[in-house]
C-alpha cells in the first residue's frame, strides 16, 4: 500500500513538474519585457499558488527522490521570482524611518 501511494504521489509530481518546465511559460531576463504587466502578476500568482501547495505537502511521507524534484521546483520558482521581482524597490521600515529624519534635520 505504501509503495503504491509513493508511486503516485511520485507520478503527480512529475506531471505537476512538467507544467513548469515549459520554456514558454518560464518567466526569464530575455523574454520578461515581452509580456505585460498582467501576464507577470498572473505568472507570479500561479507560482506563488505553487509554493502553498508544496508547503501544504508532508515531507515525512515522501521519499529522498520526491524531496530532490520538489527542491528543483522551489530553486525553479524563486529564479522566476527573483526576474519578476527585479525591478522593484523596497526598503524597511527603519531605513524609511532613517530617512525621514535625516529630511528633517537637512531641511
Amino acid at each position: 500500500m505504501k509503495y503504491s501511494k509513493s508511486l503516485l504521489i511520485t507520478f503527480l509530481l512529475i506531471c505537476g513538474t512538467s507544467s513548469f518546465a515549459n520554456d514558454s511559460d518560464a518567466l526569464t531576463k530575455e523574454n520578461i519585457n515581452k509580456r505585460s504587466e498582467n501576464e507577470v502578476k498572473a505568472r507570479v500568482e500561479i507560482l506563488m499558488n505553487r509554493v502553498d501547495q508544496i508547503k501544504t505537502m508532508d515531507p515525512i511521507e515522501m521519499d529522498s527522490f520526491e524531496k530532490a524534484a520538489i527542491k528543483d521546483e522551489l530553486k525553479d520558482i524563486k529564479k522566476e521570482l527573483k526576474v519578476a521581482h527585479n525591478g522593484t524597490l523596497t526598503i524597511s521600515v527603519g531605513a524609511a524611518i532613517i530617512i525621514v529624519l535625516l529630511l528633517i534635520i537637512l531641511f
